[in-house]
């Protein structure tokens, strides 16, 4: 399942649920129901975010290379 999915599932939009399953500093903003309604969206759909997708985000790959 992806993030849209799971916004869909539980009527919100993909910034709102990604806010939501990532912690981010506007977690405050949304109430506390629909907080939950986005975790068990998730839970439902067995979400699991993208590592690509969030090591572009970060910008960090966690990638270790040996030159020889």
């Amino acid at each position: 399942a992806t993030l849209r999915d799971v916004g869909r599932e539980a009527g919100v939009g993909v910034s709102t649920a990604s806010i939501v399953l990532s912690g981010g500093r506007l977690l405050g903003n949304i109430p506390p129901k629909t907080q939950q309604r986005i975790r068990d969206a998730a839970l439902r759909l067995k979400y699991r975010p993208n590592a690509g997708g969030r090591q572009l985000k970060h910008r960090r790959t966690r990638t270790v290379a040996l030159f020889a």
